[in-house]
């Protein structure tokens, strides 16, 4: 069946000039508000559901849960789901252009105008992560062992995202294929084109015989401070979107979230690192599209390494990305006329701009490396390029990162290959090690394992027949 895009207005938002682009755009956006938003002494009101409302629409979606049917009829609607975008790929461009239109005349940051341009390039990629999705092993199969464990799913579990529509059609698959119900909450940017993948989505559960309320869009005027507080109802919460939105929502909620990283991962470049090395994993960190997941934005030089070899990096790389350092990097720089390495402040390091930004930092030991990356990374996604086996195993051993790459890229591959047996894998994104709550269980690739749980049987002896 055609789907025909219907566009009502379904919330007002004011942006405001002056704080166009600035932190302060998620509450203003209405992303996070409360009845009202105080800004500039002015009281701006928000449309938004009744909390009653709310409560109803997470019932139907987990009641939902309850109706899901075997993993070969999941997998079908999942492959069905692909090939239904890839039909609807003119209905869903369209309904992205309106959306693109719209942020631009509410002067929505230029990095979430990218994000959430969904070029047929992008389309394709995520109708083919799903094909491929559909064809993974069931991660619920597992045989169950008396008096041990079963892979089961988490239950009812939201995504709240900017921008980068095409994640959701990603967690919408991933829950299919992990047994569980769904809720979305995307921002006001990408509202028109979750209309319409929300109603290609019922299209094909009800094609399926599964519940349409297995997977729930809340429109944009939806609190997310209120979702956030329904531990009742949500078993997890999956945030995604800029750093400054992902970790204001995390102080809210109450309930597990996983809130995803996006760039701020660091490398050391020890004495012995190799220069063409260096370049490739730099350059390669910012290549996934649209978001730069495991982007590298801040690189520790050793001393010896940096006299030796950071003009000739910087050659290679200032075309392309702008280059901030320390104190006695910056001095260092000076020498050479034709670099330019701007000054950071110390306190900038806790604030990645991922804008193809590289900020340097020169020390004198692996230890006061680690310490570094300790204290100012994301930890999901950081590495380290040296021949010596002792200061790769220090720092194996003591970086807290929930991936560690050595003398290799971190390059961020959603729809990707496991380098250890050749089978696919898919990832939502990327949680550090440092998080809290549920991730601290589960960090590192938000995968189809980290949407489930375990359940512990125990039986005094199997049954005598089935």
């Amino acid at each position: 069946m055609a789907v025909r895009p219907a566009f009502p207005v379904r919330s007002v938002c004011v942006v405001l000039p002056h704080l166009a682009g600035t932190h302060d755009y998620p509450a203003v956006f209405g992303v996070v508000g409360g009845p009202a938003l105080v800004v500039g002494g002015l009281k701006w009101e928000t449309i938004m559901q009744h909390p009653e409302d709310l409560t109803e629409r997470l019932n139907q979606v987990q009641a939902a849960g309850q109706r899901w049917r075997e993993a070969e009829v999941r997998n079908r609607a999942i492959q069905a789901l692909a090939e239904s975008l890839a039909a609807q790929r003119d209905t869903l461009l369209e309904a992205n252009t309106l959306d693109l239109e719209t942020s631009r005349d509410m002067a929505v940051p230029e990095i979430l105008l990218e994000w959430n341009k969904l070029t047929p390039e992008r389309l394709q990629a995520t109708v083919e992560g799903l094909r491929r999705l559909a064809a993974c092993p069931d991660p619920l199969a597992a045989p169950t062992l008396y008096g041990h464990w079963q892979r089961v799913p988490l239950g009812t579990i939201a995504f709240v995202y900017e921008a980068i529509p095409q994640l959701a059609w990603l967690v919408t698959a991933m829950a299919l294929k992990t047994g569980n119900v769904l809720v979305l909450k995307g921002g006001h940017e990408c509202s028109q084109t979750q209309s319409v993948f929300l109603e290609i989505v019922r299209d094909v559960l009800a094609g399926h015989r599964l519940p349409e309320e297995g997977v729930m869009g809340l429109p944009p005027g939806t609190a997310i401070a209120d979702l956030l507080g329904r531990e009742r109802l949500l078993r997890l919460a999956i945030l995604y979107g800029r750093p400054t939105f992902v970790q204001q929502l995390t102080r809210q909620a109450t309930i597990s979230v996983v809130p995803a990283a996006i760039g701020n991962c660091f490398y050391y470049l020890s004495p012995t690192a190799d220069l063409k090395l260096a370049v490739q994993v730099l350059r390669e960190s910012w290549a996934t599209d649209p978001d730069p997941v495991n982007a590298v934005e801040g690189v520790i030089l050793h001393r010896q390494w940096r006299d030796r070899w950071a003009v000739k990096l910087w050659q290679e790389l200032g075309g392309t990305f702008k280059l901030q350092g320390c104190v006695e990097t910056v001095a260092f720089a000076r020498q050479f006329p034709e670099i330019t390495v701007a000054p950071l402040v110390e306190g900038a390091w806790l604030h990645p701009p991922l804008d193809r930004t590289l900020r340097f930092k020169t020390v004198e030991t692996a230890a006061e490396a680690i310490t570094w990356i300790d204290r100012f990374s994301s930890g999901h996604a950081d590495g380290i390029l040296t021949d010596s086996l002792a200061e790769s195993t220090l720092f194996a051993a003591k970086v807290r990162s929930s991936s560690l790459f050595v003398n290799t890229s971190n390059r961020f591959e959603r729809y990707g290959v496991s380098a250890t047996d050749g089978s696919k894998t898919i990832a939502l994104g990327m949680t550090g090690l440092k998080s809290r709550g549920a991730a601290a269980r589960h960090p590192g690739p938000i995968d189809l394992y980290a949407l489930t749980t375990t359940k512990r049987i125990v039986s005094s002896a199997p049954p005598r027949s089935l």
